[in-house]
């Protein structure tokens, strides 16, 4: 079976590709992939699609959360009906690149995607998205659609919408508006190509997945990989390249592993196990502190006051523990570390 290329297997590759090689590269006794289960903000994400494509296309007003979770970004589709759910596929390094674009609006030369969001903090800038695969490939997909020449602009709105309502009980939505031009997007599809190719080489020769490279500084990403045991049986351990040291290194005792404590890992990784990254530890009180005061980011709150307000937050958690990998070099280490070193169970320093 072909191999079909996608922008978000591309980022997922370009992550890690052991983790990519797992779930796309047949492999086992069996010779089968691993494909992992959708997580519920995922599922969400879905259901709220389905919301915006039949109103979209057929002016079909939906009911409930996910109707209240679209409409707050109503108004950021004034040019009803749109095509919806465009499916495309084009040649890419002698494979195929597929996908489905949300939103294609040929008369506006607008490709527009829907994105759902705890808080408007996790939304990528322009800056990101320009950089981003699947926006490089929905680009150069849409410009293929719509007969645009190489010096015509795509228009590109990517459209976040919050999954919980803030304090004043509405649901909101932002869009990021950006363009790709014919350079920007031949730029693009270049590095798309040589992903590809890598992809496309380790899938042709049936390479194992244990046997790509990995990347330990995601291990802890969106909760923690799911093939870590799988590294570890393999005799390795999943610990970030910034630094080796840790409990072991040091020869100190193991930190507590509790129920209730608080393990902070500064400028490294444990050895094994699950963690959390600051940013992931901090998300309800990021979300409560956006929500709050109508920020789009969590260090734009008046007059320095990000930090003092998230340690505040902080100290109404009632269960405040984990296993929280830190990089003191971070706006959200600066406002919360020396708070946090005061609570913890334990602090495992780390070389830069």
């Amino acid at each position: 079976m072909a191999l079909h290329i996608s922008g978000t297997r591309i980022r997922l590759f370009r992550d890690c590709a052991r983790k990519w090689a797992f779930q796309y590269i047949p492999h086992g006794p069996d010779n089968t992939t691993v494909k992992l289960p959708s997580t519920a903000s995922q599922q969400l994400g879905t259901d709220m699609h389905t919301v915006a494509e039949l109103y979209l296309r057929d002016g079909v007003q939906g009911e409930g959360k996910l109707w209240e979770m679209f409409s707050s970004g109503i108004d950021q589709w004034p040019n009803t009906p749109y095509e919806t759910e465009v499916p495309f596929e084009y040649p890419i390094a002698g494979g195929t690149m597929t996908g489905v674009i949300d939103v294609l609006d040929r008369e506006n030369k607008l490709v527009g995607d829907h994105k759902t969001t705890k808080t408007f903090y996790w939304a990528k800038t322009k800056a990101d998205l320009l950089s981003d695969p699947q926006a490089q490939t929905y680009a150069i997909a849409a410009a293929h659609l719509m007969g645009l020449g190489p010096d015509e602009p795509v228009n590109c709105q990517w459209t976040y919408y919050k999954t919980s309502k803030t304090q004043r009980k509405f649901y909101e939505a932002k869009s990021v508006k950006f363009k790709f031009d014919g350079a920007t997007r031949q730029r693009a599809f270049k590095k798309l190509e040589t992903s590809a190719k890598k992809m496309l080489a380790l899938y042709d020769e049936k390479v194992h997945p244990l046997d790509c490279q990995p990347n330990w500084d995601h291990c802890g990403a969106y909760g923690g990989c799911a093939f870590q045991a799988e590294c570890e049986k393999h005799g390795e351990t999943t610990v970030s390249n910034l630094s080796k040291l840790d409990a072991v290194a040091n020869d100190d005792p193991a930190p507590a592993t509790h129920s209730g404590a608080l393990n902070l890992y500064v400028d490294c990784e444990p050895l094994n196990g699950s963690y959390q990254t600051l940013l992931e530890f901090l998300a309800p009180e990021i979300t409560q502190l956006c929500d709050s005061m109508d920020l789009d980011h969590w260090t734009l709150a008046d007059y320095g006051k990000s930090p003092g307000l998230l340690c505040a937050l902080l100290s109404e958690r009632d269960d405040l523990s984990g296993e929280v990998v830190i990089r003191s070099n971070t706006p959200e280490a600066y406002a919360v570390l020396s708070f946090l070193r005061a609570r913890a169970t334990r602090v495992i320093q780390g070389v830069r």
